[in-house]
C-alpha cells in the first residue's frame, strides 16, 4: 500500500519539483556552511549582517514589483516590456538611488553602496522569478528565487570587508 503511494507520488510531475526544491536547499546549506568555514565565524557573522540588510532593502525598493509583474503575466492582458524593465530595474535603482545617498548621510558607517546595490539585484532576480512563475516555468522561478541570491554572494564578499 505505501509503496504504490509513493509510486503514483514519483509520477505526479511535483515530484520533480520537489527534487529541484531539495536540490536547491541542499546547495544552499552546503555553501552557507562553506562560506561560514571559509569566513570564520567573524566574517561569516558580517554576511550575514550584510545579506540581511540587502533582502530587507530589496523589500523596500521593489515597490511591490514581483507581485505586480506576475499579476501582469497571470492577467490575460501581457507584459510589456517596458513595464518590466520598469518594475524591474528602473523604479528600484532609483530609489535605491535616492535612499543610498539619504542612509550615507544618516547613517555613514555602512557600505550603503554595497547593500543597496545587492537590494537591487536582488529585486531583479525576484521579479524574473515572478515573470517566469507567471509563464509557467515553476522549476525555474523556484531557481531564482532561492538559488540566484545565494549565488550572489559570491559577488558581494570582497565588499563584506568594509562591513568589519
Amino acid at each position: 500500500m505505501f509503496g504504490s503511494a509513493l509510486k503514483r507520488f514519483a509520477r505526479n510531475s511535483a515530484f520533480s519539483t520537489l527534487l529541484v526544491r531539495a536540490a536547491i536547499v541542499g546547495a544552499n546549506f552546503v555553501v552557507m556552511i562553506g562560506l561560514a568555514a571559509w569566513l570564520g565565524l567573524d566574517g561569516f557573522g558580517t554576511l550575514v549582517a550584510f545579506w540581511s540588510a540587502a533582502l530587507v532593502a530589496s523589500t523596500v525598493l521593489s515597490l511591490g514589483g514581483p507581485l505586480i509583474l506576475l499579476r501582469a503575466a497571470t492577467d490575460g492582458g501581457g507584459l510589456r516590456r517596458r513595464d518590466m524593465l520598469d518594475w524591474a530595474l528602473i523604479r528600484p535603482a532609483g530609489l535605491g538611488v535616492v535612499v543610498c545617498l539619504a542612509l550615507s548621510v544618516a547613517w555613514p558607517a555602512l557600505p550603503w553602496v554595497a547593500i543597496i546595490g545587492a537590494g537591487v539585484c536582488i529585486n531583479f532576480l525576484n521579479c524574473l522569478a515572478s515573470i517566469m512563475r507567471g509563464l509557467g516555468s515553476i522549476q525555474l522561478s523556484m531557481a531564482l528565487r532561492d538559488a540566484g541570491p545565494v549565488s550572489y554572494t559570491h559577488l558581494t564578499l570582497p565588499t563584506t570587508s568594509a562591513l568589519g
